[in-house]
């Protein structure tokens, strides 16, 4: 019996390792894709046609939701048994691997809430129709603002925890020097993921004005100061008005398509 619990448990470490590792580097590969903004807009909609056109997309959202699942499952499970000796934790919390601990587990606790409800908005939004027009549309309501940089946050805290406590568990040979690593690595990643956010949030008001203007271009093509507004606004802050974007901003008619990218 002891053997089976102990190999039992040995399994369930294995599992929540695996899970989170894998999330780290989607994470990671997911904020470094964030940051193609910094390069303009038509950097960012170039990256989300790549990713559908080899079904990274379509294939990689379902296996992170699984994989995000099953780690939230298993660290539940696990951590249900530490919460037992939670208060004493914090008797201890001057030790630094229980305070890493406690900070690990509240901003995993945190993230349940706020990284669900991400993936719920981006399946809602349908990951095939990801580009920047849309994104902007939403980063302009001041509370995705307020969002996302609480879960880019609560994520850079978290996957420090993680990666450290992952090399402690399975490695151990000079994890105290493997800090000041994790630490570096992390803080770089959320400066520049804090960089991508803010180019968002500045292109948002313009390309917001720009989805809205197409759209009432649809019921007013005739319009051809509406139709100056949506060329100036598209050479202002260079974004390429194509088929491909206006179909995904649910933009049919080939009419207003070819009046649109007229000159462009």
């Amino acid at each position: 019996m002891k053997l089976f619990s102990k190999n039992r448990s040995l399994l369930v470490d294995m599992l929540l390792s695996l899970t989170g590792f894998c999330l780290v580097l989607f994470i990671m590969a997911h904020l470094f894709m964030d940051a193609s903004i910094l390069l303009g807009p038509d950097a960012f909609n170039e990256m989300a046609l790549l990713l559908e056109k080899f079904y990274f997309a379509q294939v990689g959202t379902p296996l992170v939701i699984v994989g995000l699942l099953t780690h939230i499952t298993v660290a539940l499970l696990k951590q249900r048994h530490k919460l037992d000796s939670f208060s004493q934790a914090f008797r201890h919390i001057h030790y630094p691997e229980t305070a890493l601990w406690l900070v690990q587990l509240f901003s995993g606790l945190l993230l349940i809430f706020f990284a669900l409800l991400h993936v719920a908005v981006i399946v809602l939004a349908r990951v095939t129709e990801i580009n920047i027009i849309s994104t902007s549309v939403r980063i302009a309501d001041i509370k995705f603002q307020i969002f996302y940089h609480i879960l880019m946050t609560l994520t850079m805290i978290h996957l420090a925890c993680g990666v450290y406590r992952l090399y402690a568990k399975w490695i151990g040979h000079g994890r105290r020097r493997f800090v000041p690593v994790v630490v570096l690595i992390f803080v770089l990643y959320w400066g520049v993921s804090t960089m991508a956010l803010q180019r968002y949030i500045a292109y948002a008001p313009e390309l917001k004005k720009l989805h809205d203007y197409i759209h009432r271009y649809k019921d007013d093509r005739e319009n051809k100061a509406l139709r100056e507004k949506i060329l100036n606004i598209s050479h202002e802050q260079n974004i390429t008005l194509n088929k491909t974007l206006l179909k995904k901003i649910k933009i049919q008619d080939e009419t207003i398509l070819h009046s649109l990218i007229l000159d462009q």
